[in-house]
């Protein structure tokens, strides 16, 4: 086998499509009996469909630049109109620090997938996400600000977590769970040199950068959404010069997938994770209690009340707490705080978050054999990729509005108002006209405040 970074870890891996041992690697690949996992940039990809999840950080880097290009492209138009002089150099600053950010993310972007996976893959294709949620936003730059605050700012935040964790003093194997950009995964790793720290995280974009700042000092450009002053609508930032780690490993995993071995680990923290994860709160329990050995511990950091799966109502901390307890946990230390969310020199407005902060003691094993396939009661059709697509009432509607939208989309030519648009629409779709010039209005309406915003 190769001699990689993460060479500590490997006897802890299991396939994630069959649970098979690993069984070699080399640069590119770990090799299980059946299957084989990326190795991009010394980090391993552990995830059940490795070429659908890179081809999906591909398609959504994609779409971010592609709608980012259109904010520049609109903001350029404002550059014409009449507006106050302190505007139009607002709006010049934007322009210049967003393409600095997107050449930035490209470079990313190409230096890590894209050559990956043009080099192993068949050819990269392009799919440009039609889906409404996904124009606002985009899952792998979602928390694109916290890499700043972890690498860049120097702030407090990162400093209320390491100091609240004591580890056990022996020589330990450490996962923390969503780690992102993984600052304070390296802090960890810092203050405890006798120790292996795994930093995983479904992000491999977060998990990129990380490594390579923990390398080398990295340039990179920050927009504050409530910028301080005309001269911070955007900053060129340079992160500091760090001591190499040998006991730091990223992984780039899934935390519904199975890729450790049980009793693999002596402590599990999850910063600011559990409460985003789409699964009940037993069941997540219960895998961290699988992945611990005997006497491990799992340390909690993040919210202090967070919504329980499927439902409207809140868990209080004592719920989280006795979940806990039921589950094979004993109660350590905790402690509730207030810490400043995002604070910076840059941004004029930042949060208090009310945090909870406790550690468990496992004192009873509980055996995991994996997640549902899912918890939402998608139907069967989604996950047995052989099995015809049943078109029930939820998809048919989905079906109409797209079939709707298309049929309106092909009347626009440059030639049509929105009231002969709204004319033929009211016939197709037997409505009035005033009706249809509604929907057509407001449907623009959307579009155009999802793309102007500056």
């Amino acid at each position: 086998m190769n001699s990689h970074n993460f060479s500590h870890f490997l006897s802890f891996l299991k396939c994630p499509n069959d649970g098979s041992d690993l069984q070699n690697t080399d640069d590119n690949f770990l090799y299980f009996s059946n299957f084989k996992y990326p190795i991009i940039n010394q980090i391993p990809v552990l995830i059940k469909e490795p070429q659908n999840h890179l081809l999906a950080h591909y398609n959504d880097i994609t779409n971010y630049i592609e709608r980012s290009l259109v904010q520049i492209k609109n903001l350029n138009v404002y550059l014409k109109s009449n507006l106050p002089k302190t505007s139009l150099e607002r709006i010049r600053s934007k322009i210049h620090h967003l393409d600095q950010h997107l050449q930035e993310i490209e470079s990313l972007f190409n230096e890590s997938i894209y050559n990956f996976y043009s080099n192993h893959y068949d050819q990269v294709k392009v799919v440009i996400n039609d889906n409404e949620s996904s124009k606002s936003n985009s899952f792998l730059m979602s928390y694109y600000t916290n890499v700043f605050r972890d690498w860049f700012w120097d702030t407090e935040e990162n400093l209320f977590y390491t100091n609240f964790l004591k580890l056990n003093d022996k020589k330990s194997n450490n996962l923390i769970l969503g780690s992102g950009p993984s600052r304070f995964s390296y802090d960890l790793a810092l203050k405890s040199p006798d120790n292996h720290f795994i930093a995983s995280d479904l992000n491999y974009l977060f998990l990129h950068i990380a490594n390579k700042i923990t390398k080398a000092p990295l340039e990179l450009t920050y927009l504050p959404e409530h910028p301080v002053s005309l001269k911070k609508i955007g900053v060129k930032l340079k992160s500091q010069y760090l001591k190499p780690l040998k006991n730091l490993s990223f992984f780039n995993t899934d935390f519904k997938g199975n890729h450790f071995k049980k009793k693999s680990f002596n402590n599990i923290i999850a910063p600011w994770f559990i409460d985003i994860l789409e699964i009940p709160l037993e069941d997540i329990i219960k895998k961290i209690n699988y992945l611990l050995e005997e006497d491990g511990e799992f340390h909690y950091i993040g919210a202090y009340s967070f919504q329980e799966f499927g439902e409207d109502s809140f868990y209080s901390p004592e719920e989280i707490i006795e979940q806990f307890q039921t589950y094979g946990f004993k109660l350590g230390q905790s402690q509730i705080l207030e810490v400043p969310y995002l604070k910076n020199p840059y941004n004029a407005q930042y949060r208090m978050e009310k945090i909870l902060f406790a550690t468990f003691k496992k004192i009873k094993h509980y055996d995991f054999h994996g997640f549902k396939v899912d918890y939402c009661n998608f139907p069967s059709w989604i996950s047995n990729h052989n099995e015809t697509i049943k078109v029930d009432p939820n998809l048919e509607m989905r079906k109409n509005i797209y079939h709707t939208y298309h049929q309106l989309y092909s009347k626009i030519s440059g030639a049509v108002s929105i009231n002969k648009l709204s004319k033929v629409f009211s016939q197709e779709q037997n409505i009035s006209q005033t009706q249809a010039k509604g929907i057509i209005t407001e449907h623009f309406k959307k579009i155009y405040k999802d793309l102007i915003k500056f």
